[in-house]
C-alpha cells in the first residue's frame, strides 16, 4: 500500500455515501409488507433463499477482508490489497451480497416502494464503487490490473 491519508474532503464523502446507503438499508428493512402483489409460497421461497445466499456471500467477503473491514469506502492503511476468495471473482462481493438481499426483500414484500428504493441503492453502489475505486487505484499499485481481471459486481461484468 503506498500510502493511507485521505483528505478531509474525501472522509467527508465516505461518511455521506455511508450515511445514503444506511437511510436505503433501513428503508427496505422498516417499509411494511404492501398490497402491490401477493407474494406466492415460491415467490416467498426465492426471496428466503435470495437472504440466505446473501448472507453467505456477505460473511465469505468480510471474512477475506478480515481488518481491513471498515463500512467506509476507503482504504484503511493497515492491510494488503485483498484479492482471494470471493475478491478473486468479483471487487465488491460486500455491495452483491446487499443486491441479492434487496433484491430478495423487495420480492417477498409486496410493497412497490421497495422497488424504488432497491433502484437507488444500485444507484448509489454503482457510484459509490467507482468512488471507492479510485481510492483503491491510488492506494493500491496492483489495483488497476485486479481491475481487468475481475467484475465489479458480477464475475466478468464492469
Amino acid at each position: 500500500m503506498s500510502g493511507n491519508t485521505h483528505s478531509k474532503e474525501d472522509r467527508r464523502t465516505a461518511y455521506i455515501l455511508v450515511g445514503i446507503q444506511a437511510v436505503l438499508i433501513i428503508g427496505l428493512i422498516i417499509f411494511p409488507a404492501g398490497t402491490n402483489w401477493r407474494a406466492t409460497s415460491s415467490v416467498s421461497t426465492a426471496a428466503s433463499a435470495l437472504t440466505i445466499i446473501a448472507a453467505v456471500i456477505g460473511v465469505w467477503a468480510a471474512a477475506y477482508l478480515g481488518r481491513g473491514l471498515t463500512p467506509l469506502p476507503l482504504p484503511n492503511g493497515s492491510t494488503e490489497l485483498v484479492t482471494s476468495g470471493p475478491y478473486r471473482i468479483v471487487r465488491h462481493p460486500i455491495y452483491t451480497a446487499v443486491f441479492i438481499w434487496a433484491i430478495g426483500s423487495t420480492l417477498g414484500s409486496g410493497n412497490a416502494l421497495k422497488i424504488g428504493v432497491l433502484v437507488l441503492l444500485i444507484a448509489l453502489f454503482l457510484y459509490k464503487s467507482r468512488w471507492e475505486e479510485r481510492q483503491l487505484a491510488a492506494s493500491f499499485d496492483g489495483y488497476a490490473a485486479y481491475m481487468e481481471r475481475s467484475g465489479r459486481f458480477l464475475p466478468f461484468v464492469g
